[in-house]
């Protein structure tokens, strides 16, 4: 009796460990990072709600925090980060009034995903646009607004946008104010914001570089870029001698890119365009070679932009016409990054029925931290979808055991990070 136990169990870990060395490995069946994705819930209004899944390595299969959904802290979540190092997040609620500011929420993320709500902030300015942080271990956090208004509601700094600065304390997420040591008001008080152009609509990116220096720019309404130097010791931005920037652009509506380009996209020509740069000295924008490249003729509304890991290749998540959000318009376009910095559509892009399904009117696009997959947050179907990155083509394919999910109302935006050490 007891050979033949000891024989069932053999046979059960033999066919289990069989099982494993099949088509895929067990071993690789981890959750490698979560995903969070900001919405206005479609039965409470314009109160914010953050949907968080967590990742499975093997397959890019997203699974639902239980413990969730979380409210957002505010209305009308429109942007969010992760702090470098996936321990803390900060969601941007942008409120519905000209004359009352967004506010920051902080949240702290556990081992297994799960979101902690502790303490809100408010920026300097009024109707937010974006929100950013420095990488390579800075420890800043930037937000944008449209205009400056005073206690009783009227616009000042000429009716110009700001940016608001916080330091971020690494221990505990919370925020300070970094008053700008630059301009002084008539009192003998620091100006408590950065100026920038009017009507900023876009922002970013921060990004470090030995090379270039490191610039954060912002997108205003006349279509010119306005950079600022980003100290990374103080959390300082010096406005630079090359700003404004003119781009003779139509409708500029996304700004991102990596430390070697920075990336400009414009809705508002036929097809839609990108405009690519390198930064030169002082933050200036220069022209690559090939300047302005059409995106893909058959998608509209470019939303949102992701260059992969390795900086050869960019994503383009098109939200496509707002009266048709089934158009296959609303897809996803992919470019090759040449050494020379032109692009080159990659073969089969835009992905959309057939290989892979965006989903209609994406938001928002990212890169998982493995690496692995790319996601988009949808507005109009409640859905986050994602899609395997072939590592070696940048084609996308749909994952292997479905790739769409259901979120908490309609996603603005979404964010990834690894699992916290």
């Amino acid at each position: 009796m007891k050979f033949r136990n000891i024989g069932q169990m053999f046979l059960a870990t033999v066919t289990s460990l069989g099982l494993c060395l099949g088509v895929t490995s067990c071993s690789n069946s981890f959750t490698v990072g979560f995903l969070y994705v900001t919405a206005v819930s479609t039965s409470n209004g314009a109160t914010g709600q953050i949907s968080g899944f967590k990742i499975n390595n093997n397959t890019g299969q997203l699974t639902f925090i239980k413990q969730g959904p979380w409210g957002s802290g505010g209305i009308n979540p429109i942007r969010a980060v992760v702090f470098p190092g996936g321990r803390f997040m900060y969601v941007l609620n942008e409120k519905p009034s000209d004359t009352a500011g967004g506010n920051i929420s902080l949240y702290t993320i556990g081992a297994t995903g799960v979101l902690s709500y502790q303490t809100s902030y408010s920026s300097q300015g009024v109707q937010p646009v974006s929100i950013a942080v420095g990488n390579n271990n800075t420890n800043f956090i930037y937000v944008l607004d449209k205009k400056v208004v005073d206690k009783n509601g009227n616009e000042v700094n000429n009716g110009n946008g700001a940016i608001t600065a916080f330091a971020v304390d690494t221990n505990t997420g919370r925020l300070a104010l970094i008053e700008n040591q630059q301009v002084i008001n008539p009192d003998g008080s620091l100006l408590p914001y950065f100026p920038v152009g009017a009507n900023p609509i876009a922002f970013g990116p921060i990004n470090e570089s030995a090379l270039v220096g490191s610039y954060i720019y912002t997108v205003d309404g006349d279509q010119s870029v306005f950079p600022y130097q980003f100290n990374g010791l103080n959390g300082q931005l010096t406005v630079t001698q090359n700003g404004p920037q003119p781009t003779g652009s139509k409708n500029l509506t996304v700004i991102g890119g990596n430390t070697a380009y920075v990336y400009l996209l414009d809705s508002g020509t036929t097809p839609s365009t990108i405009l690519p740069y390198t930064r030169g000295t002082g933050g200036l924008l220069q022209t690559v070679t090939s300047g302005t490249v059409q995106n893909d003729p058959t998608v509209t509304n470019p939303s949102d932009l992701v260059v992969d890991s390795k900086g050869v290749r960019l994503y383009i998540a098109n939200y496509g016409p707002n009266t048709d959000p089934t158009n296959p318009a609303s897809a996803i376009s992919a470019f090759s990054i040449l050494s020379t910095g032109q692009l080159t559509e990659i073969g089969g892009s835009p992905f959309a029925a057939g290989t892979f399904t965006s989903g209609p009117q994406p938001v928002c696009i990212l890169e998982d931290p493995s690496n692995q997959y790319i996601y988009t947050g949808n507005s109009a179907a409640s859905t986050v979808t994602g899609a395997k990155i072939d590592s070696n083509t940048g084609v996308l394919t749909a994952l292997p055991r479905g790739s769409q999910w259901a979120t908490v109302g309609n996603p603005t935006w979404c964010v990834a990070t690894g699992v916290p050490p």
